[in-house]
């Protein structure tokens, strides 16, 4: 092969030139068609298919208002708009978007001090002749006494060690004095606002205490019986 095919000469900024070509000269057509752009061109100049680098860039496409709705369309929801009182409109659907449900406060943990003053009213425990009439009752009839839960006479039993009577199965029964000592528990509690430790302290320091509770409901009782005659002279 001929050595003219292989001389380059290169500039100082290390551009080629090709051979047969001269600077200034029009760029000779590739192999495939498109005209190669001359060595001295400045950067981005056009070669057909580009516009020139001082031609102005068209940006009316970019600021062309949107089509009118068709007529009966309803018109896309704007997000940054004022959004409706009954609430504000979802984004991709159009839907009104439903509120977050308010957080409904707990009802576990210790009872306010006028609800346990509440309780106090509700208890209905038999006087002492209606209630020997019977050696033990089942806890559902004595939770109806003190209108409290099962649950929490379990609880009492553990909490002060009541010994009750139970069957095979399990089942709590209570006598007529296990009654008593409930009943002076649920006026300690609920009454005069102990904590469970220091009513089971109260119960440990007087060891007679359910008795004289036993006591004064019995003169509370011949009081009330005493003032309801008197009014009635």
């Amino acid at each position: 092969m001929p050595d003219e095919q292989f001389q380059f000469a290169f500039d100082f900024f290390g551009e080629p030139e090709k051979p047969g070509q001269k600077p200034g000269e029009p760029a000779v057509p590739g192999a495939d068609g498109i005209p190669e752009k001359p060595a001295d061109a400045p950067y981005g100049a056009a070669t057909g298919d580009l516009p020139a680098p001082d031609a102005p860039f068209d940006f009316s496409f970019v600021y062309d208002d949107p089509a009118p709705p068709a007529p009966g369309a309803e018109p896309f929801p704007d997000p940054l708009g004022p959004q409706p009182a009954s609430g504000l409109s979802e984004y991709l659907s159009g839907a009104p978007a439903e509120p977050a449900p308010e957080k409904t406060k707990s009802k576990r943990g210790r009872k306010s001090q006028k609800a346990m003053a509440e309780e106090v009213g509700l208890v209905q425990v038999p006087p002492d002749e209606e209630l020997l009439k019977k050696q033990y009752y089942g806890i559902r009839e004595v939770s109806e006494m003190f209108a409290v839960n099962a649950s929490l006479l379990r609880y009492w039993e553990a909490a002060f060690g009541l010994q009750l009577r139970k069957n095979r199965k399990g089942d709590r029964f209570f006598t007529p004095q296990d009654i008593k000592t409930v009943q002076l528990i649920h006026d300690l509690l609920r009454r005069r606002k102990f904590t469970i430790d220091g009513a089971r302290d109260f119960l440990k320091r007087n060891k007679g205490a359910d008795q004289r509770y036993e006591l004064i409901q019995s003169l509370q009782r011949v009081r009330k019986f005493l003032l309801e005659l008197k009014a009635h002279m």
